[in-house]
């Protein structure tokens, strides 16, 4: 197999192990890439060159949407941690002020 060939087919696995959030795998594909790369394998056609940078530009942007999204998740959970251990609210100076609950929760009757 041409390294084109070889790219492309890693090219796609790693969108494959992005979309099923296998990082590790991603990885790994990665550095598999790189190497085929310092191993001098991408002579092609241009019409070969521009669809492995399609191809290179799709796993770019599935990473950066799988980074935003592990990042909301983060931020979610962190806020669920705080509403557990109190309420946060804003003094007159604008000063973050935690107040925390004064005795036992009262369920509905």
């Amino acid at each position: 197999m041409s390294g084109a060939l070889e790219i492309e087919v890693l090219l796609d696995a790693t969108a494959s192990a992005i979309a099923r959030a296998d990082f590790p795998l991603a990885a790994d594909l990665a550095l598999q890439i790189e190497a085929v790369l310092e191993a001098g394998g991408l002579p092609a056609a241009p019409e070969m060159l521009e669809r492995l940078q399609r191809k290179a530009d799709r796993n770019a942007a599935h990473l950066a949407a799988a980074r935003r999204g592990i990042r909301s998740a983060r931020r979610r959970v962190e806020e669920l941690r705080r509403a557990l251990s109190g309420l946060s609210t804003y003094d007159g100076k604008g000063r973050l002020s935690g107040l925390t609950a004064g005795g036992p929760v009262a369920g509905r009757f």
